[in-house]
C-alpha cells in the first residue's frame, strides 16, 4: 500500500518524460494490479 501512495506522489513530483516519471508509473501499475488481486481474493474467500 505504501508502495502505491510513494508512486503516486512521485508520479506528480517528477518531470514528464523522464526515466524516473517511467518508473514511477511503472511502480504504480504494478502496486495498483497487486492491490486489486488481494482485493479480489478476499472477496472470493468471503461467502
Amino acid at each position: 500500500m505504501m508502495l502505491t501512495v510513494v508512486s503516486v506522489a512521485l508520479v506528480i513530483l517528477t518531470e514528464p518524460g523522464s526515466a524516473e516519471r517511467v518508473m514511477s508509473v511503472v511502480t504504480l501499475l504494478s502496486g495498483l494490479l497487486f492491490i486489486g488481486i488481494i482485493v479480489v481474493l478476499v472477496r472470493r474467500k468471503k461467502p
